[in-house]
Parts: structure tokens; sequence; C-alpha cells
């Protein structure tokens, strides 16, 4: 996963300025500077391209809470004009009008800092609707640990199929029932053919709005891994696959299929 690489770069433009002193060109420093905007921006840009709200939403997210994160004791010793404490608080009003609009959609990732906007806000309405943010991100940290204790317990229950086996028994329809993930759901079916062919058929929700797509490519198994084109992700990691069920890990997030008899 890319997340926290992409949290970290953030959260980098932040402090990589506070911690310069000396008034000499680093040539160093801007090079790293200029590497993360560029990586960051390309992130960016990619999950645009291909219509990934919800990775651009995490992307932009990390870094303006890294910012804000920094922005209050930053301001202690910057002694900033009245027109920018304004436009700070204008900033954290934003921040939370924003989330508190996706709050059903909220994602750790996003790297919300709710002690920073107490700090900047004081209007009884802002507090009210921080303290609902705040359990909505218990609600989402609760569900990130069963995620990981289901994740941890598929891994303890590997199968170690070996590649040959795993292509016997991928071949078929599988069904796809997705609807754990925040504004995302997916139903439909997943066809693995012998020739190397498969073809996903599937009815989606995505942000309360309802798609039918069809997505076909070529697939193979390699080191116990489904790769192939035009999959929703690069590489998706089998932990077993049965004539019931097919097991599997894609972005450290377990899933699992059933066999349509």
């Amino acid at each position: 996963m890319k997340y926290p690489v992409i949290i970290l770069a953030g959260l980098a433009l932040v402090f990589l300025p506070a911690c310069r002193t000396s008034p000499k060109f680093d040539y160093q420093y801007a090079y790293d500077m200029d590497l993360v905007r560029c990586s960051v921006s390309m992130e960016t840009l990619q999950a645009f391209d291909v219509g990934d709200v919800d990775k651009v939403r995490i992307i932009a997210l990390s870094q303006v809470n890294g910012g804000l994160m920094m922005l209050y004791g930053i301001a202690a010793k910057a002694h900033p004009e009245p027109w920018q404490k304004e436009k700070q608080l204008a900033l954290a009003k934003g921040v939370l009008d924003y989330m508190f609009i996706h709050r059903a959609e909220i994602d750790l990732r996003w790297g919300v800092n709710v002690s920073g906007l107490k700090a900047m806000l004081t209007d009884p309405e802002d507090l009210r609707r921080l303290a609902e943010l705040e359990v909505c991100l218990a609600r989402a940290e609760e569900k990130m640990r069963e995620s990981n204790r289901k994740l941890m317990s598929a891994e303890e229950h590997q199968a170690n199929q070996s590649d040959a086996e795993i292509n016997q028994k991928i071949i078929g329809t599988w069904i796809v029932d997705i609807d754990e993930l925040p504004a995302f759901s997916a139903k439909g079916t997943e066809t693995f053919s012998s020739d190397g062919s498969y073809v996903v058929k599937a009815t989606i929700i995505q942000h309360g709005k309802q798609r039918e797509e069809q997505f076909e490519g070529k697939w193979q198994i390699k080191d116990g891994f489904l790769i192939g084109t035009n999959l929703m992700h690069d590489k998706n990691k089998i932990l077993r696959v049965d004539d019931d069920e097919l097991v599997y890990l894609s972005d450290g997030r377990l899933s699992t299929l059933k066999k349509n008899k």
C-alpha cells in the first residue's frame, strides 16, 4: 500500500521547512522537497485519471490534516498577522465542513487531527460536529482492528497451495459481494476460464451513484499471486482456494468469494 508513504510525504512538506535553520541555499533540501511534491502530485493525478475518488481524498486530506497539526504550534512563534489568523480559522472550518459531509466514508488514512481542530475552533456547533466526527473515527478504528484480526487469522490458516493447484481450483465463476468499504459496494460475478481469460460483471454503487460494469482481461497465477490485465489491484495474494471459497488479500484487505454452483 502506498497510502502511508503518501501521508508521511505530506507531513514532510510541513516538518522539513520548520526544521530548516541555515540561511544558505540548501540544494539537498530543495531536491528532497521537489521530489516529495512531484511524487505526491503524480500520485494524485494518476488516481484522478482512473476515477479513484477515495485515493485522491486520502492524499489531499492527509496533507491538509498534516498541515493543521503544525499550524497551531507554529503560530505561537510565527506571530501571524490578523488576516493570517482569519485565514487559518477559515481553513480549519473548511476542513471540518468537508470531513463532516463525508463522515460516513471516514478513513484513518485521512490523518484526522481532532485535537488540532479543537484548538482552533471555538464555535459550539463546530465543537458538536467535532464530537460526532470523533465517534466516526472510533468506529473506523474498531473496524480496522477487526479487519486486522481477520487478516492474522487468515494468514495463520493459509493453505500454501502450489501455483498448479490454485490454477486448477480457481477456474469457474465466483460471486462478488462487496459492501464493507466506505461509500462503495459491488455485486456480481467473476469468471476465470482455463484459457487464461477472465470477465467480471457487476453492479457498482459508489458515492450514491449506481452503474453497470464489465471488465475483461488475462490472468495467471505466479508465486501464489493472482496477477493480470485490468484487475482492480495489481497483485492479489491467494491464501486459500477450494471447491467453495476463494480467500485472498488485496492491498492488505481480506476478501472471500463464494463459488457460484
